[in-house]
C-alpha cells in the first residue's frame, strides 16, 4: 500500500485514547454552535486553498459536539431535545456525504472515516462502505484509509449483511493483491462493535479456513510456492489469530491454524453467545464500573 503521510494535527488527533470521550466531561454545544461549526466545514473541507488541517480541527469539535448531543445529553438527567437531535443528524450527514467523499484532500476523507467510527454513527455506515470499496478498487490503496476503513466499519458495526459480507470478502478470500487489505480486514473482523451467536461462528469457521489454506500450502504445497504463502501467512498471522483467539467462546489463544481446527471440531456444533468486541466491553465496563459507583453513593439525607 502506498504511504500517506500524516501531518503533526492529524497524528495526534489519531492518537486520542477513545475512552476520553466518555471518561472526561464533554463541553456544552447549542444547536447554533453545531450549524456555526457545518458552515465552517462546508467552507474549508474541499478549499484547495486552505490547509486540510483546518477541515480536520474543525472535524475535531463536531465530533465533541455530536457526542454531547447524543450522549452526554441523551443519556443524562435532561433529555435531548429534537432540535439536538437533528444538529447531530446534520453533523453524520455532513462527514458521510461531503467530508468522506471529497477528492484529492486525503488527510479529511481520512479523519472523516475515522470520526464516522469513533461516534458509531450508524447513519453514515452506508456512506463509509461505499467509501470503503473505492479505496480497496485502487492497487495501491493509501494504509491509513485501508485501516480506519475496515476498522471504523467495524466500531460501527452496522446490523446488516453487506457490511459484514465486505470485511470477510477482504479478510478471509484474498481479494485483493495486496496483503496488507486482508490483514486490516482480519483485525476489523474481531474489533466488530456485536456479532451474534451465528454471525460470531461464521466470521470464525471462515477465518480459520482462510488461515488454515495459507499454512498448509506454506507447509505442505508444491515447493516453489511455498515462500510465497510463507510470506502471506507471515503477513495476516498477528491479526488472524487474535481474530480466532477473540471470537472463540472460551477465550483460548491459539499460536496457529492446526490448534485452531482443533478446538472448532469440537465446539463448531455448540450455541454460540453473542460476541462484543474490544471497544464495545470497554464501553460497557465503563457503563458498568460507573452504575457501581453510583449505586455505591449513599443519599442525601432528606430535611
Amino acid at each position: 500500500m502506498t504511504k500517506l503521510r500524516l501531518a503533526p494535527a492529524l497524528v495526534l488527533l489519531c492518537g486520542l485514547a477513545w475512552t476520553q470521550d466518555r471518561a472526561e466531561e464533554l463541553t456544552p454545544y447549542s444547536v447554533t454552535e453545531v450549524e456555526n461549526l457545518l458552515h465552517t466545514f462546508k467552507q474549508t473541507y474541499k478549499n484547495k486553498n486552505q490547509p486540510e488541517e483546518d477541515a480536520v480541527s474543525v472535524l475535531g469539535n463536531m465530533k465533541k459536539a455530536y457526542l454531547y448531543l447524543m450522549r452526554q445529553r441523551g443519556e443524562g438527567d435532561e433529555p435531548i431535545t429534537k432540535e439536538e437531535e437533528k444538529a447531530a443528524e446534520k453533523i453524520v450527514d455532513m462527514i458521510a456525504k461531503r467530508g468522506l467523499k471529497v477528492r484529492n484532500r486525503p488527510l479529511v476523507s481520512l479523519e472523516c472515516a475515522r470520526v464516522l467510527g469513533e461516534i458509531e454513527a450508524e447513519d453514515g455506515a452506508k456512506d463509509l462502505g461505499k467509501w470503503l470499496e473505492g479505496v480497496l478498487d485502487e492497487k495501491a490503496p493509501l494504509p491509513q484509509h485501508v485501516e480506519y476503513g475496515f476498522l471504523s466499519l467495524a466500531w460501527i458495526g452496522p446490523d446488516h449483511s453487506p457490511s459484514r459480507d465486505l470485511v470477510l470478502k477482504y479478510a478471509t478470500t484474498g481479494k485483493h493483491n495486496d496483503i496488507g487489505v486482508a490483514s486490516q480486514a482480519l483485525r476489523a473482523c474481531y474489533e466488530w462493535r456485536e456479532l451474534d451467536g451465528k454471525d460470531r461462528k461464521e466470521f470464525f469457521e471462515k477465518i480459520l479456513g482462510y488461515l488454515g489454506g495459507l499454512w498448509s500450502s506454506m507447509k505442505g504445497g508444491e515447493a516453489k510456492y511455498r515462500a510465497t504463502y510463507e510470506q502471506r501467512y507471515n503477513a495476516v498471522k498477528d491479526h488472524g489469530l487474535r481474530a480466532l483467539t477473540e471470537l472463540c467462546t472460551d477465550g483460548t489463544k491459539f499460536t496457529d491454524p492446526t490448534a485452531a481446527q482443533e478446538w472448532w471440531n469440537e465446539h463448531k456444533k455448540e450455541k454460540w453467545d453473542d460476541y462484543y468486541g474490544p471497544r464495545e466491553r470497554a464501553k460497557r465496563g465503563v457503563e458498568q464500573k460507573k452504575a457501581d459507583e453510583d449505586g455505591d453513593k449513599e443519599p442525601e439525607a432528606e430535611g
